[in-house]
């Protein structure tokens, strides 16, 4: 192989390297930046039913609009929130939180997955339109939980950030 050749060769591997490394980012690290602060309380879904063999059963469900409300994540690992559900006002303050990213398939490649823990209690955190870099300065969230055994229970909160 001519020096010519290898010269190329070593400048194209140089060049990917430095394309594939400025492309992958800390994918965690920049939602966590995101999720900091307050976050406003637009809406609630709230579905309750019971766990058959292939599935659920919805014998309730409502989409409420909220009309005052906010979850607040702050740099400290803490959080708080207060919003009103079904007639009810929920609220909390120095919850513990902590974020982490899992994968799954999603056809041909893997997708991020973003969990966030508050005090024992898991959600899966939604950011924007779920693309690549939804998570990035995101400005639009949807958090949901949802029971794990015993009736099914799935609360989805609707979260924007100004």
């Amino acid at each position: 192989m001519s020096i010519e050749r290898k010269n190329l060769y070593n400048t194209l591997l140089v060049i990917l390297s430095m394309i594939v490394i400025s492309c992958s980012g800390d994918n965690k690290t920049e939602a966590e930046k995101s999720l900091i602060g307050e976050w406003s309380v637009d809406q609630i879904y709230s579905a309750y039913g019971q766990r058959v063999d292939l599935g659920t059963i919805i014998e309730f469900d409502t989409t409420e609009i909220a009309t005052e409300g906010s979850y607040v994540f702050r740099e400290d690992g803490t959080a708080s929130f207060y919003y009103s559900r079904l007639d009810t006002l929920y609220s909390a303050s120095d919850l513990n939180w902590n974020l982490s990213v899992g994968s799954v398939n999603c056809g041909f490649t893997m997708c991020d997955v973003y969990m966030i823990n508050m005090d024992g209690r898991d959600y899966e955190a939604e950011f924007g339109d779920q693309t690549n870099d939804a998570h990035i300065d995101a400005t639009d969230m949807r958090l949901i939980f949802e029971s794990l055994d015993g009736p099914f229970i799935q609360v989805i909160y609707f979260l924007s950030k100004g």
